[in-house]
């Protein structure tokens, strides 16, 4: 999709655009169960948050966990909105740490696991998105056919990558390309909330 910049000349101006949006999931070829979850909510006259949640399978439960985050970061989200939409970036932030404290606490409380769920957020308001993200859910910002940006993965891997410990090229044979280091959930209840990652700048 495309969404309008605001004029330079002009960063007071707010841009009402037409947004549409397709969604679809599949299962993949990995696991038997469905672990992804998306929402689209509608936040009132220009503004929707965009959500995936894609559950950590080899944690058990990731369904549940996935489940869970769509609802309590829909939840958190709506129920702040009012609230914390002038500082919109801390508004997904909070609610990314809330909904981590809230996986931990009804998921991760038991000898059955550590369920969890990686999530990305995107904030659309006045034609401008703001993103939020933890674990290797992305989101891409494509524009004539090119991808101009994507987050960053929270996984090891890339870790190691910045670290120049590991090239890109080994990166995708090692053994440790599914170890994600940030994720709702996926700990014990007593560890601190997670730290959400956010893009410095809105996409246009």
């Amino acid at each position: 999709y495309y969404l309008g910049r605001p004029s330079p000349e002009a960063p007071e101006l707010t841009v009402n655009i037409d947004l549409t949006v397709n969604a679809k999931s599949h299962v993949g070829l990995v696991h038997d169960i469905q672990e992804d979850r998306f929402a689209i909510v509608d936040a009132g006259e220009g503004e929707r948050f965009l959500i995936v949640c894609d559950g950590m399978g080899g944690m058990g439960k990731g369904d549940q966990a996935s489940t869970l985050s769509i609802e309590s970061l829909t939840e958190t989200l709506m129920g702040t909105l009012d609230d914390k939409k002038d500082e919109p970036l801390k508004m997904l932030r909070d609610a990314i740490q809330e909904t981590d404290v809230k996986v931990r606490q009804v998921l991760c409380d038991s000898a059955e696991g550590m369920p969890g769920s990686t999530t990305v957020i995107v904030y659309v308001v006045h034609g401008l998105a703001y993103v939020a993200w933890v674990g290797d859910s992305r989101a891409y910002l494509v524009r004539d056919n090119k991808v101009v940006e994507r987050t960053r993965d929270h996984k090891l891997i890339e870790d190691l990558i910045e670290a120049g410990q590991l090239t890109r090229q080994e990166a995708q044979s090692s053994a440790l390309a599914h170890v994600v280091t940030r994720a709702l959930g996926g700990r014990g209840v007593a560890e601190p909330p997670v730290r959400a990652a956010t893009l410095h700048h809105p996409w246009a």
